[in-house]
């Protein structure tokens, strides 16, 4: 037993790392003790010695932890989305420097289809979406045929933008796939919470989901909200020029986002600032007691 690798004796090396300081969003002391208490799930079992991970265990591990860790609401999402920041890199770390069996190649492969399965891919859980309010008399009747509808109309606004030359223009930071999660969420909320669509949004509409729809639902870096009116704004540009939406009715988008931002990135601080007081994990024992009370 003298010879097992634990993983808590990677730490020091780890805190050092290049796949460590992707982990900006995080504080030491939250990496440590995520580290920690993922050493302390495997330390008793038959992987206590990371190098005897391979890809079954990598599997089995991610997924025995969301399960433990996900109750499916949005506070408990945000806590499987720490733990598994944390162990990405870690797997990362222990691969790229061969100190276990998987090679850093399959280990993406094997992570992208986790990521997917968990619903960390840049789509939203399904617990996470707002459910269409079907009942609520003071609005249009929900539709499928609509909202299938808005939404595909939408993905092409994203889609052709970022093809365009425009999307060399676009503001710094801003990714193809953050634009289309942004993008998304506000159509699909527009939808669902106020039966208006990306030719119909109103200020309210607007301005609400960014300061409530966007902090709560969205799983975004405290960073990124700064960024979702810049690049909001660039789409809505490129969509008036292709005559898609009127020019007037992209200018009024425009001012919706910067009424709505003061208020969301100050929602957005207060969010991260008690996810820093709690740091955000939870033991696998303090999870499994609060699950099963």
């Amino acid at each position: 037993m003298a010879d097992t690798r634990k993983l808590e004796d990677i730490i020091p090396e780890f805190l050092e790392s290049s796949e460590c300081k992707q982990l900006h969003d995080y504080s030491r002391e939250m990496i440590v003790r995520g580290i920690k208490m993922i050493s302390a799930v495997t330390d008793n079992s038959d992987f206590g010695d990371y190098t005897k991970w391979d890809e079954e265990f990598i599997v089995s591990l991610i997924m025995s932890m969301v399960d433990e860790l996900d109750e499916g609401d949005v506070k408990s999402f945000r806590m499987v989305t720490t733990i598994y920041d944390i162990i990405k890199a870690v797997l990362n770390y222990l691969a790229a420097n061969k100190k276990i069996s998987v090679s850093s190649k399959k280990l993406k492969q094997l992570l992208n289809v986790l990521e997917v399965k968990i619903g960390l891919n840049g789509k939203f859980p399904e617990a996470q979406m707002a459910k269409p309010d079907h009942n609520n008399p003071n609005l249009p009747r929900w539709s499928q045929h609509i909202a299938d509808n808005i939404a595909s109309y939408a993905d092409k606004w994203v889609e052709t933008y970022v093809q365009s030359p425009e999307w060399k223009k676009r503001p710094e930071g801003v990714t193809a796939d953050f634009l289309d999660l942004i993008m998304s969420a506000l159509t699909e909320f527009g939808y669902n919470i106020y039966r208006k669509t990306p030719k119909s949004w109103t200020r309210k509409a607007v301005t609400e989901i960014m300061q409530m729809e966007f902090v709560e639902n969205l799983d975004l870096a405290e960073d990124d909200y700064k960024k979702i009116v810049p690049a909001l704004s660039g789409l809505f540009d490129f969509v008036a020029q292709k005559g898609w939406l009127k020019e007037k009715k992209a200018e009024s988008y425009k001012r919706f986002l910067i009424a709505g931002e003061p208020k969301m990135l100050a929602e957005a601080e207060k969010e991260f600032e008690l996810r820093k007081k709690d740091n955000n994990v939870i033991s696998l024992d303090e999870a499994r007691k609060k699950k099963h009370s």
